[in-house]
């Protein structure tokens, strides 16, 4: 399975169980759906639940570090959803969109802690990374019209290479670009596939 599969399924999941939200898969009006960043900020595409709640999740990002104290190449992902519920009162500071912010913030609370638990239980998709109120920030929200509620964006740690000078080999150059790409592969160092072995410096040392 790959990663970005189960950060959907999870909260695909948590929509489903959650029971203000109560998503159901393929139902006509869906309370989840899945959205790149730039959609995220943008009007809905799918229509909710009459008069209750949307949650948004946005396609994550990732960089790719090294973990604290060196040794292992990590995955930072960073990904984020709304809470959004529906109120057709536009005008700001009515009481009923202070209402509707109300609700959608119990719910962003509940996924928030629902998260955390999670990760403190050693869930795959957090691996103890997401332990800490810390790692969130949550801004109120209301680019969407007749929604108001409130957007959250996090990070998390998964290993990405766990040693970082075990290359997979399987590559068709061994695993290891050569060092002249112009070169004919017969004139790297004698390597008639063009595979060069390098030290930690990246210096050629021989042929595999």
């Amino acid at each position: 399975m790959h990663q970005e599969d189960l950060y959907i399924k999870y909260f695909e999941h948590q929509a489903i169980n959650h029971p203000s939200l109560l998503h159901q898969t393929g139902a006509k009006n869906r309370v989840f759906e899945v959205v790149g960043i730039d959609e995220a900020l943008g009007d809905m595409r799918t229509q909710g639940a009459e008069k209750g709640f949307l949650m948004r999740l946005i396609r994550y990002t990732f960089r790719v570090s090294d973990a604290e104290g060196g040794g292992q190449v990590v995955k930072v992902p960073t990904g984020g959803f709304l809470i959004l519920k529906y109120n057709s009162d536009r005008q700001q500071g009515s009481q009923s969109r202070l209402d509707a912010s109300a609700a959608a913030e119990k719910v962003m609370g509940d996924m928030i802690e629902k998260i955390i638990a999670d990760s403190l239980n050693g869930h795959p998709l957090w691996c103890h990374s997401l332990d800490s109120h810390q790692n969130f920030s949550v801004q109120a929200y209301e680019g969407v019209a007749d929604y108001v509620g409130w957007r959250c964006i996090f990070s998390w740690n998964q290993e990405f290479i766990n040693c970082p000078g075990d290359v997979n080999m399987n590559w068709g150059d061994g695993g290891l670009t050569p060092l002249d790409l112009f070169a004919e592969p017969s004139t790297l160092l004698g390597d008639s596939q063009g595979r060069v072995l390098v030290d930690g410096n990246n210096q050629a040392i021989g042929v595999d």
